[in-house]
């Protein structure tokens, strides 16, 4: 992208958070863009997969990165998609908007609670009785950061690591961590029997997992999304022949109606 001059903005000019915390000695940032794949080769109406093509994705609830990724994988010509959210109301609901999209694909859905280890066994079941094989698995359910205002009005995560509650930190770790551990245990076998597709495990990790700042985020999740990165590691390491396994950051990315420090729009 060729940006010019004013398509820049003083950092100075930005909410504290990131002024602060995150871009410190940077002096200039470009303003605010909505990344789009759209009319590009990454666009998924101009890519077409190979049949078969099976993705499992979970946290795919009504709205938020789940569901643009069930719907990307629809219009890039996947064969079969497994959906899952902790709402299984949410997982049809998605799975309605993947069948108006791509009729031809056979889509799936299972209720999972991926910190419990029950439910995670039956989204593998079910994956391997309705599709026998998978190309992709995405890991994309957490416990989602939270925002108050601070006394001057600006957003903050709402605990540092003596305000934040036991029950909070054991279920940042729970979902965020051991439910992707869980996860990637119970799908890397048919990953693996996959033997003529990519063989990909896709790891929703978080910007905040680079930051030892509250403000980016609660500590519990902070770290929870770092341990995600060395998951993600080790699994490369150990499997590294076979299966290719990767965590990303998907930026600062609003979803739902979530109150965020970019709601002032300059950022």
């Amino acid at each position: 992208m060729d940006l010019q001059r004013a398509e820049w903005i003083n950092v100075s000019d930005l909410p504290p958070l990131f002024r602060d915390e995150i871009l410190g000695s940077a002096a200039y940032v470009t303003k605010r863009y909505f990344r789009s794949a759209k009319g590009g080769q990454l666009d998924p109406v101009n890519v077409k997969l190979p049949i078969p093509f099976v993705v499992a994705i979970t946290g795919t609830g009504q709205r938020g990165i789940g569901v643009s990724i069930a719907l990307s994988y629809a219009q890039a010509g996947a064969s079969g998609i497994l959906l899952s959210s902790r709402s299984e109301a949410s997982a049809r609901s998605v799975a309605e908007q993947v069948k108006a999209i791509n009729p031809s694909c056979r889509v799936e859905y299972e209720a999972c609670d991926v910190s419990k280890e029950e439910d995670v066994i039956r989204l593998a079941s079910r994956c391997r009785a309705s599709f026998g094989r998978l190309d992709v698995a995405v890991f994309n359910q957490c416990e989602p950061l939270r925002y108050e205002k601070d006394t001057d009005g600006n957003p903050v995560s709402p605990s540092g690591i003596c305000d934040e509650l036991e029950e909070e930190i054991m279920k940042a770790w729970a979902t965020n961590y051991h439910g992707t551990y869980s996860a990637i245990k119970k799908l890397l076998p048919l990953i693996q029997q996959s033997t003529n597709g990519p063989q990909t495990m896709i790891i929703l990790s978080s910007l905040a997992a680079n930051y030892p700042y509250s403000t980016m985020g609660s500590p519990s999740y902070n770290m929870s999304k770092l341990a995600l990165n060395r998951l993600a590691e080790y699994v490369d390491a150990e499997f590294k022949s076979d299966v290719v396994c990767i965590a990303i950051h998907p930026g600062a990315i609003k979803i739902n109606d979530e109150t965020v420090p970019w709601d002032d729009g300059k950022f």
